[in-house]
């Protein structure tokens, strides 16, 4: 066969075989960043379910608390805020009428604050003392107070681009999120958003919107940190770091104020990502849906290998090397990408998305004895036994199978995270709990140190997430 022919073969086989390996190169790549944006979401969604629930045991608090103070709820609303860095303040904004105004400004007085007021803010931004009107919703309790002292009987009710979400979790009796905005407690630094959880009087009947407004008591407000989210998600399951840039937006907002993460970049919509390699997915807090997308950090390295593949046309006459060279690239390639996808079916099983509205149980345990000595009766729901007969006499440990869902053998499992603990990490873990009766019970569970001068103590909360499983397998 003539040297042409031979060359020509050659080049055309080589040049084949070569676009065959960079396509494979490239689906890989672009399957391990599905994979990793896919597994951060995962994270930033725990995060964000796991700040929102501290929203709720703050207003199970003050629900349950008789001779609530603002010393009290410092002391509630403190541990909180030191589990969820993610959260800048929580405050307690009761409903108060005109008439009612004078005596809630002289209770506050009489707790120390000689000065307070109710308040709201001028045409120009400064605090002044609120007018006269028919109601308020003015915060009287504050943590932290120090740094946020301005916003102490701050009426939210005078601001008009909060006072459409007020209004929404009152008549609706669920949380509201605010859009992005500049706030009282927070610097132009960084995006934040208010989530408020309404409040009605014990024991009303609230099936209809005139009835909850007619029972509204008040609102429990966090302040949150977007920024603070995100670190959280990445500690959670990149500690080494991420090869992705991620974005947030609320495209319920008005375009301009839809970006909720990163604080600056000239990114402000979606669309303004023009990327071809992205993955996107419906992020949900307080009962708003945001959008997750991640990019490349540098998708330069999608498009690299084209500029080889000129450089190995040149050298075709390393034909029979490179063919040799490829195969043996191909095999290691496609363990490669079997060893990716069990990765990928693991961590699938591990991580499930966490469905909407979970309730938290918090309960404290003593390791010398693994039994439970507190649980609030949120552990009575999931555990399905009453606190009096739990405390004392069982621990975590009796309430699950002898091996877990994923093949983790339970009590070894639990051995192991206490002693984490023990040594001062927390713990963030999903784990499947079998109730009084017999019925298995998906949820979240965080653990902690809970300081005490004479005890070793565990703090632990559980997350009932089986309705967003069952969601997850419906779907």
């Amino acid at each position: 066969m003539p040297p042409a022919i031979i060359l020509a073969i050659g080049i055309a086989v080589s040049t084949t075989i070569f676009i065959e390996f960079w396509d494979r190169e490239y689906r890989e790549q672009v399957f391990e960043f599905d994979h990793e944006a896919e597994e951060h979401a995962e994270y930033l969604q725990f995060a964000l379910d796991s700040g929102y629930e501290a929203l709720h045991s703050t207003r199970a608090f003050l629900l349950t608390s008789e001779n609530t103070s603002f010393s009290k709820f410092q002391t509630f609303t403190r541990q909180i805020l030191t589990d969820h860095p993610e959260i800048q303040a929580l405050s307690w904004n009761p409903y108060v009428t005109a008439n009612e105004r004078a005596t809630v400004e002289q209770r506050v007085r009489d707790e120390g604050f000689l000065d307070f007021s109710f308040t709201e803010r001028n045409d120009s931004g400064e605090l002044m003392t609120a007018a006269e009107r028919d109601d308020y919703v003015a915060v009287i309790y504050l943590e932290p107070y120090a740094g946020n002292e301005g916003a102490l009987g701050f009426d939210i009710l005078s601001s008009a681009n909060r006072n459409s979400t007020i209004i929404a979790a009152r008549d609706s009796g669920a949380a509201a999120v605010t859009g992005r905005v500049s706030l009282v407690q927070g610097t132009t630094s960084q995006f934040g958003i208010l989530a408020m959880l309404p409040i009605y009087r014990n024991g009303a009947t609230l099936e209809t919107v005139e009835q909850r407004r007619l029972e509204f008591e008040g609102l429990v407000v966090g302040v949150y940190k977007i920024s603070s989210i995100v670190d959280k998600s990445i500690l959670f399951g990149h500690t080494d770091g991420i090869n992705h840039d991620i974005y947030i937006f609320d495209q319920s907002a008005a375009v301009g104020s839809q970006r909720l993460y990163p604080t600056l970049s000239n990114v402000e919509v979606i669309e303004d990502l023009e990327r071809k390699i992205s993955f996107s997915r419906t992020i949900e807090f307080a009962g708003n849906d945001w959008q997750f997308v991640a990019v490349p950090a540098d998708s330069s390295v999608f498009n690299a290998v084209s500029v080889q593949l000129i450089a190995f046309s040149m050298f075709n006459i390393l034909f029979s090397i490179l063919l040799s060279a490829y195969v043996r690239n191909l095999i290691i390639q496609r363990e490669q990408l079997e060893h990716a996808r069990r990765t990928q079916k693991q961590d699938a099983e591990r991580y499930k998305a966490i469905v909407d509205n979970a309730s938290e149980a918090i309960f404290i345990i003593d390791v010398e004895t693994g039994k439970f000595i507190e649980a609030n009766p949120a552990v009575e729901v999931i555990l399905g036994m009453p606190a009096k007969e739990l405390i004392g006499h069982y621990g975590p440990g009796d309430f699950c199978e002898e091996f877990q869902p994923n093949g983790q053998h339970s009590i070894k499992f639990l051995q192991g995270a206490l002693k984490k603990v023990k040594s001062g990490e927390t713990i963030y873990f999903e784990w499947t709990h079998t109730r009084s009766d017999g019925k298995a019970i998906a949820s979240a569970m965080v653990l902690s140190r809970f300081p005490d001068p004479e005890r070793f103590l565990i703090r632990g909360s559980i997350t009932d997430i089986s309705q967003r499983k069952e969601g997850q397998r419906q779907n």
